[in-house]
Parts: C-alpha cells; structure tokens; sequence
C-alpha cells in the first residue's frame, strides 16, 4: 500500500539525512544525541503501549518504535558515543580482506553492535502478541550487517563522504572499488525476500498481517535499492542538502 512503503521510505531518507546533518558541530551532533535519546524512549512507551495490540495501527505503531530504537542506536554510532574498541590496523593487513582484517572490523563496531543486539533482546522479552518492534530492529541491523560485509570486500560505492570525521579510520576496512559476486547476491536476495513479503501479505487475510509483512517487504527493497547504489559508478543526490548543511 502506498502508506506504507511511503512510511519506510520516507523514514530512511529523513532520518538517514538527520544523522548526516547534525554532524555540523559538537552542539548539534549533541542536540542530535538528546533527541535521539528522547525519540527512543517515547518508543519504549509506544512498544509497552500497543504490546497486546494486533490491528495495522499497531503494527504500524510497532514499527515506528523499531524504527525509532535504530535511529538511536545510529545517532549514537555516527556520533562517536557508542562505536567500538579503539582497534590498530598494521600496515601489512592493507586493504585486502583477510581474517585478521575481519576481526579487527568486527571489533571496531562491536560495542554498536553489541547495542543494537541488546536492543532486540529486550524487546524481544517485552510479552505481548505485538512482535513488530524487535523484527524492525533486527532487520534493520540485518541490512546493515550484510551492507557491512560487502563494503568490507569491496564495493564501486562506499559512500565514503557520509562518515564524519570521527569515524573516518573505519576506512581502513574498506575494501577494494569493485563489484563483486556478493554484492549482486544481496541485491537479488533481498528482492526475492522483499516481493514474497509482498506477495503474502496480498494474500494474508489478516489486516495485522498484511500490514506487518507490508512494511517488512518494502524495508526489503529498500535494503536491495541501498546494496544497488553500492555498486553504482556514481553518487545519488538524495543526501545532498543534509551533507551541505554538515558543511561537506
């Protein structure tokens, strides 16, 4: 339905190009953090509230929440609070992925990481019939997980000009500009996976369902548009005025 992928879409471009702009300064990326912080416990009142709800308001209200736990956990990250272990990378790793290099990327976000999961699972053992908040999470960390995981073997489109200063040594986990057989994997699963959703959620003859699995199809090709872009010879404009608005 169109509010509903105009929910999911609407939500990535905003809260994507937020995160980017309030990078400006140590005051905004502050005032970033503090409001991220408070959208994150107005989601935790959300996800109490519509717990025991199974109607398309409350899935659309429980994934609004889930949305909203991983804006923070992304301010947090893009911010520089939350991140990982200060982590060397030895000139004689370089750029190639290796092992090594693997664990030393893992561990360079780990704390995020070790949020996001936390995250999930306190939502996950909040009781109720509503489960539309901890999926949203944990989908979203999934996409995340495996665009990481492609950037980490090599990619034509990092996006490096994103990150903020703060967290420009993670480039040392970039690999190679290229396209490789993961990427277009990715975008194809994540397609096939998007479009089955959909797919279901026509036939479910549950409202609750077909809301659900409605947001979750189009939050699964938007994650097979990002990986696309991935491997894109060129920029997309989307971001420009929030990157402009950074100073960059």
């Amino acid at each position: 339905r169109p509010m509903v992928v105009g929910t999911v879409v609407g939500f990535w471009w905003l809260a994507t190009g937020l995160i980017v702009a309030v990078e400006r300064n140590d005051t905004t990326r502050l005032i970033g953090v503090i409001v991220a912080t408070w959208l994150a416990a107005l989601a935790a009142v959300i996800v109490a509230r519509v717990r025991a709800e199974v109607t398309p308001r409350a899935a659309l209200s429980g994934f609004a929440a889930g949305a909203l736990f991983w804006l923070w956990i992304s301010a947090l990250f893009y911010a520089g609070v939350i991140v990982g272990p200060p982590v060397s990378v030895p000139p004689s790793l370089g750029a190639a992925p290796s092992l090594p290099l693997a664990i030393r990327a893992i561990a360079a976000t780990g704390f995020n990481d070790l949020l996001a999961i936390a995250v999930i699972g306190a939502l996950y053992l909040v009781p109720g019939r509503n489960t539309v908040a901890w999926q949203t999470v944990a989908l979203f960390w999934l996409v995340q997980q495996v665009a990481k995981l492609n950037v980490f073997f090599g990619v034509v489109n990092a996006g490096v000009r994103f990150l903020p200063p703060r967290l420009a040594f993670l480039t040392a986990f970039f690999g190679p500009s290229r396209l490789t057989p993961l990427l277009v994997l990715s975008v194809l699963v994540a397609a096939v996976i998007g479009i089955r959703w959909s797919r279901h959620a026509q036939r479910s003859g549950n409202a609750f369902e077909r809301c659900r699995l409605g947001l979750f199809a189009a939050l699964a090709l938007l994650a097979a548009f990002e990986y696309l872009v991935l491997g894109l010879p060129t920029e997309l404009p989307l971001w420009d005025a929030f990157l402009r608005a950074r100073g960059t």
